[in-house]
């Protein structure tokens, strides 16, 4: 009975994407995330939007867990796949991040080869992982030395998250119903983090299928 009511509320709930309107997407993107599955977990819906070049800085390799090698490779693959440009930075999984740190590798970045666009978590970290908010800490400073447009992942409540979305952002990123499973697919790479909490999450998460900025 759990399950089939599950299911119903997954489907029901999932009908509602088609009634969103996708933006104009074409650009030169840069993703800043912490860890791998970062970009499937949470920016999903984005990056199948976007259209153009797609860059992803993953500012460690999420080695808190002494994994990080195994969790680098299901980046690296899913990367290959999508055509993803990848970029590993050096910092500890799980450590206290300065965002100066993060402001030098952005440079570095933008240096080397620029962007027009920077996409990441805003200042909750949509988890409220001190990592997630390092990340917007440092895109921020960074966006006051460089004139490009900063866009950052709004964080909802708990029953925004998992339930009935209220939509208040001015931009929105959606997935289709069939599309929707394209994000499980992603997620699906970083085998080595699909504990059962995390089936949960891909199950009812809206961040699956919705992105607000």
């Amino acid at each position: 009975m759990i399950l089939w009511v599950s299911i119903i509320f997954v489907v029901i709930r999932n009908l509602r994407r088609f009634t969103y309107e996708k933006p104009n997407v074409s650009g030169n993107y840069l993703l800043l995330i912490a860890h791998p599955d970062d970009e499937s977990m949470f920016f999903a819906p984005t990056l199948m939007n976007l259209r153009g070049r797609i860059r992803i800085i993953c500012l460690s390799k999420g080695d808190y867990m002494s994994d990080g090698e195994v969790r680098s490779k299901e980046m690296i693959n899913l990367c290959s796949k999508y055509r993803f440009e990848l970029i590993f930075g050096n910092l500890k999984d799980n450590h206290d991040w300065d965002p100066q740190d993060i402001v030098n590798i952005l440079f570095v970045t933008y240096l080397l080869d620029p962007f027009k666009i920077l996409i990441t978590f805003d200042s909750h970290g949509v988890s409220g992982h001190k990592n997630h908010i390092s990340c917007y800490y440092g895109a921020k400073s960074f966006s006051k030395l460089v004139p490009c447009r900063t866009m950052f992942l709004k964080s909802t409540n708990l029953i925004s998250k998992y339930g009935v979305l209220y939509n208040s952002s001015k931009l929105t990123y959606t997935l289709s119903f069939r599309q929707y499973f394209n994000s499980i697919i992603m997620m699906s790479y970083h085998y080595s983090q699909l504990k059962w909490f995390r089936l949960i999450y891909m199950a009812f998460s809206n961040y699956m299928s919705y992105n607000l900025y």
